[in-house]
């Protein structure tokens, strides 16, 4: 057998020829979609960061908002523990 008709359809080469062919494109699509993921993560995270998060952390802070009551003035150690839940029938329905 030689080179031209090793590669004609039906042969057996003939597949490896064409598998080889569509795992040259599945890499290349691979290598893309690295590229895009690499782009997400760098730059659109970034910004999103910027554009929002920092801004609200700032008027936060300038408001006084303590979403994770890290500042506790009045309170040292616990949470006030809410009078509904003293109530053994809260907890049998409690989703």
């Amino acid at each position: 057998m030689d080179r031209a008709t090793a590669a004609m359809p039906g042969t057996e080469r003939s597949f490896g020829l064409s598998v080889g062919g569509v795992l040259a494109v599945i890499a290349a699509l691979w290598r893309g979609a690295r590229a895009v993921g690499d782009f997400n993560a760098r730059v659109l995270l970034t910004l999103m960061f910027v554009v929002v998060f920092v801004p609200l952390g700032v008027a936060w802070r300038l408001f006084g908002k303590d979403p994770l009551a890290r500042k506790r003035r009045a309170n040292r150690g616990w949470t006030p523990y809410p009078v509904r839940y003293r109530d053994r029938q809260h907890y049998s329905r409690m989703y």
